[in-house]
């Protein structure tokens, strides 16, 4: 895939990352179940502990993956940019 492309499919994720129907539905519905989650201390069982923890990672791994976008489209416009100086 060359250069270009990728950028151009980047911005439309961030197009669609940025949105305010994404930002409702999505990004604040999962930023309030991280803040209310209740922490390891309080869990009473060690499957109970294990559900938290599988959640918890599932739900951090997604909003790695959102940041991400904004990083990887960085990259790839200074690569552009150094291919087009060559």
């Amino acid at each position: 895939m060359n250069i270009q492309k990728e950028i151009n499919e980047l911005e439309e994720a961030q197009v669609l990352k940025n949105s305010s129907l994404f930002q409702k539905y999505f990004a604040q519905p999962i930023l309030e179940e991280l803040k209310e989650m209740k922490s390891a201390y309080s869990c009473e069982t060690l499957k109970e502990l294990h559900r938290l923890k599988g959640k918890k990672e599932g739900l951090t791994f997604f909003l790695k993956l959102l940041k991400t976008i904004d990083e990887d489209y960085k990259i790839k416009k200074e690569q552009l940019k150094a291919d087009t100086e060559e």
